[in-house]
């Protein structure tokens, strides 16, 4: 569709797209190796959990409570320091996709305005920078399902035409 609206402005818009895929394999290519060692972080405090508690009697008997307990500080310590890490990268890729959205509809938007302004042919760019943006998220409940009529006894949900704002088509 966009294409058949405005060839230029299509073109432009896929020739950033490769931009905005360059970053994200970078991002994702740093945060994967901080991932797995996330996830082998884990493993190891789930191999030392289930030793504890498997020799649990053994500990109690030899005093070694206060050894274990160093040991799974050490472990929690490594999965902060990790998940830290992870998270970071991971936080990154939701903001860097709404600034490339956001940039993309800008430099269409400047580009389509540069081409008004010198008299490029260029229909319809109100509809190709909406075809550029997409959809808004799905209501998050703001908005009331029904109108309360005040007018019947109970102030119950049931809209009438009068209290929900349609007009009589007659």
């Amino acid at each position: 569709m966009m294409l058949i609206i405005s060839p230029y402005l299509t073109l432009i818009t896929i020739a950033l797209i490769p931009i905005f895929m360059i970053v994200i394999i970078v991002l994702v290519k740093k945060s994967q190796p901080i991932f797995q060692k996330q996830q082998i972080a884990f493993g190891a405090l789930n191999g030392f959990l289930e030793e504890y508690l498997s020799g649990q009697d053994v500990i109690d008997l030899y005093l070694q409570g206060d050894q274990a307990m160093g040991k799974y500080k050490k472990y929690i310590g490594d999965i902060q320091e990790v998940s830290y890490k992870a998270q970071f990268y991971s936080g990154l890729l939701i903001p860097w996709g709404a600034f490339m959205t956001g940039f993309i509809t800008l430099f269409t938007t400047t580009i389509g305005i540069i081409f008004i302004a010198n008299n490029i042919g260029l229909g319809g760019i109100t509809i190709e920078l909406n075809l550029d943006v997409p959809p808004p998220a799905p209501s998050t409940g703001d908005t009331p399902a029904a109108v309360v009529d005040a007018t019947t006894p109970s102030g119950g949900t049931t809209p009438t035409p009068a209290s929900n704002g349609f007009q009589d088509a007659s």
